[in-house]
């Protein structure tokens, strides 16, 4: 199968659903991690941004890849489409956001994971092979 490249933007979209659905997964896992008791309640901030980081640094990694644009603009505009899907699902599900230190810490972490996934996601330069020259072969009869 190919890989296929959206015009401009296109990818931006996919990759912060990407985003989000790993970060709502990472969630439930820190729920039932909390809940057994493996993951003590005062570790629980870090793994949110930690999960964040992971999240936004995936989804910018399917945006570098689905877009035409450069690797920092598509991991970027991945990244800032999550972090504002953050907000706006805080504002539906909680209503309201508190603004703290910990929310921006939240958001910065979202934003991180995308200039993360532009360093990590970024293609190389491509080498060109230089075409070999042909073999000669000596003719038979003939010495060097």
């Amino acid at each position: 199968m190919a890989k296929r490249k959206a015009p401009g933007w296109a990818g931006f979209p996919e990759g912060a659903v990407l985003s989000l659905a790993l970060y709502i997964v990472f969630q439930c896992l820190l729920a039932l991690l909390t809940i057994k008791g493996i993951l003590p309640e005062e570790v629980a901030f870090r793994f949110q941004v930690a999960s964040g980081v992971i999240a936004a640094c995936c989804g910018g990694m399917l945006a570098i890849r689905r877009t035409g644009v450069g690797t920092l603009w598509a991991a970027m505009g991945s990244a800032a489409i999550f972090a504002v899907m953050l907000v706006l699902g805080g504002l539906l599900v909680c209503d309201g956001v508190v603004w703290s230190r910990e929310s921006i810490i939240l958001l910065v972490g979202a934003l991180a994971g995308g200039f993360l996934a532009s360093l990590l996601g970024g293609r190389g330069k491509k080498k060109h092979k230089q075409p070999a020259a042909p073999i000669r072969r000596a003719k038979a009869g003939k010495k060097a």
